[in-house]
């Protein structure tokens, strides 16, 4: 005895195959792509899948009023109606500050690592910027990183530091990873074991940039 489920699966499968067996029709955008009259959801097919936006005819994702002003009277009258309403983005702005200010706010992709193709849009529109690096660069402190560090601060010393820290970044306890040695005081002249920390590599750029923002904010 069959459940309801399987004889709808049982229909559902003998419908599928009279909708393959049918004459197929050329997709409507005009690829040339053959495609069955009636979709898996028994409605009139037009297009494959994704190919409706290649319709000359439509055009997709373009808002009605772009490129309209205030001249416009649908405008003014949207304008005028919002006049004075508070937006929802300045409570959410609100709501953020205040969070930050306790020290509770959380960004929704902490932890999650940037994905390569995503690090490489960022860096190509960052080169035609011309922000990449130099002063235009957001994290650019006057060619600090560009100093020369002093004599004092040798690879066997940089290798006494990371092995009394037991080769492990001291802010998130992470081991077998690239290891660099930073200054606490960021002054690269200041090279005494108590100025010292291992950090990994991440750490150690999100404590120079909380070192920026300090210093900005003071």
């Amino acid at each position: 005895m069959l459940t309801s489920a399987q004889r709808t699966a049982r229909h559902r499968k003998k419908k599928y195959l009279e909708i393959s067996l049918m004459p197929k029709i050329p997709c409507s955008c005009g690829c040339g792509t053959l495609i069955a009259p009636i979709t898996t959801a028994f409605v009139p097919a037009r297009f494959v899948r994704g190919h409706q936006w290649r319709d000359k005819r439509r055009t997709p994702h373009t808002s009605w009023a772009k490129g309209l002003g205030l001249d416009d009277p649908r405008i003014a009258k949207i304008a005028k109606k919002n006049r004075g309403k508070k937006r929802i983005s300045d409570s959410i702005n609100k709501m953020v500050a205040k969070l930050k200010q306790d020290g509770s706010y959380v960004a929704w992709n902490k932890g999650i690592p940037m994905r390569k193709e995503s690090k490489e849009k960022l860096s190509r529109i960052m080169i035609e910027r011309g922000t990449s690096a130099g002063a235009n660069n957001p994290a650019w402190e006057g060619g600090k990183s560009l100093l020369p560090y002093p004599p004092d601060f040798t690879p066997k010393l940089r290798q006494e530091i990371k092995k009394r820290d037991n080769f492990t970044c001291q802010y998130c306890g992470k081991q077998r990873c690239k290891l660099n040695v930073h200054h606490i005081d960021t002054d690269k002249n200041n090279c005494k074991l108590s100025n010292l920390i291992t950090l990994c590599v991440p750490c150690h750029i999100k404590t120079h940039w909380q070192i920026k923002k300090q210093i900005r904010n003071s």
